[in-house]
């Protein structure tokens, strides 16, 4: 046990190093400007952190009953580890608190180095620790309440029932969306196609410097651009093998 805890920590400690060290920290920080003072983040850290939590619950609330909903029905069919009713309540609190704790240490780094808050995915750690967070208060709550829930026959079999409800919503809701937006999709689509086939063509034809129409950026994806030497079109150029591929507006 010890061994493998020295060893997680050792890992752990070289990949902050070389994170630190990479040389493309170098550049990204002359693009984002000076980086924050100390202050700053002890400033805005905290408060950083209860938002990221704040727009957490209020923008997935339904998965979060739903890992509620989870743990409280896994804590049904296991034994607590706790003594008493105190010792559950200490251990989520201290739970909670702990996870706020890394939650801000994730949102530090791109404050100090970039003055901003993090994008999505920079914020993965934390979501994750907010559903672990969450699971480990279902089961505390599951466990100080085992026996009134017992007292009613069927109430594990209505939490059951919620849960595949709310399942359900989430999916349908989810699935909903995601084909009201299939036509943009399609139409996206086949203008990639066309312009890989154009270039393509224009490969076959000897051309070493391609001229392709300008799409508009869409949702994440940024496009090609008018610049040569911008990062999308210098990826782009190699992975055709060609010198330069620009975007006309």
């Amino acid at each position: 046990m010890l061994l493998a805890t020295a060893i997680i920590v050792a890992v752990s400690i070289i990949g902050l190093v070389i994170l630190v060290l990479c040389p493309n920290n170098y550049e990204r920080q002359l693009n984002a400007g000076l980086p924050n003072n100390i202050n700053k983040l002890f400033e805005f850290g905290p408060v950083f952190g209860l938002n990221f939590i704040e727009y957490s619950i209020r923008g997935y609330s339904i998965p979060i009953l739903a890992v509620l909903l989870i743990a409280i029905l896994i804590s049904l069919q296991t034994e607590t580890p706790f003594i008493g009713f105190k010792e559950t309540i200490i251990f989520g609190f201290v739970t909670i608190f702990i996870s706020y704790l890394i939650i801000v240490a994730n949102i530090l780094p791109s404050l100090y180095a970039l003055r901003a808050y993090p994008d999505a995915r920079g914020l993965m750690p934390a979501t994750f620790i907010i559903i672990v967070t969450f699971f480990i208060i279902g089961l505390c709550v599951g466990w100080l309440f085992r026996e009134k829930i017992y007292r009613f026959e069927y109430l594990s079999d209505a939490l059951q029932i919620l849960l595949i409800l709310i399942l359900a919503i989430y999916f349908v809701h989810a699935g909903i969306k995601v084909f009201s937006e299939y036509p943009e999709y399609h139409e996206r689509a086949s203008l990639w196609d066309t312009r890989h086939a154009y270039i393509l063509e224009k490969i076959k034809q000897g051309e070493k410097e391609i001229l392709v129409p300008a799409i508009d950026s869409f949702y994440l994806t940024i496009e090609l651009q008018p610049e040569p030497d911008y990062w999308v079109n210098r990826c782009a150029a190699l992975w055709y093998g060609v010198d330069q591929i620009i975007a006309d507006e």
